[in-house]
């Protein structure tokens, strides 16, 4: 594709483009949606997936136990940011083995 279209929020003002450039100051999700609805493109339902990964490790002194809550991709198993605050409360637990 020799001059592809230029997908933007705002307007660049140090690119000009060639005269056969398409620019559209638009959200890209908002410009493909309209898109395919022209074309008569179904768009797929998306589902969110996540994970979190619940793990424990007891200190040998003091018996103190850290719990350790790390989010994670679905498709790599890679760590995955969308855990902003656990609160947890604790009545008379015994995690002994």
């Amino acid at each position: 594709m020799d001059n592809p279209p230029f997908l933007s929020l705002q307007k660049i003002t140090d690119y000009t483009p060639d005269c056969n450039t398409i620019q559209v100051f638009a959200k890209c999700d908002d410009f493909i949606e309209a898109l395919c609805k022209r074309l008569a493109v179904p768009i797929p339902p998306f589902t969110l997936h996540r994970r979190a990964r619940v793990s424990t490790h007891q200190e040998e002194e003091g018996g103190r136990v850290n719990i350790s809550v790390t989010g994670l991709d679905t498709d790599e198993d890679l760590p995955y940011s969308f855990i902003k605050v656990i609160n947890s409360t604790l009545d008379s637990v015994n995690l002994s083995r």
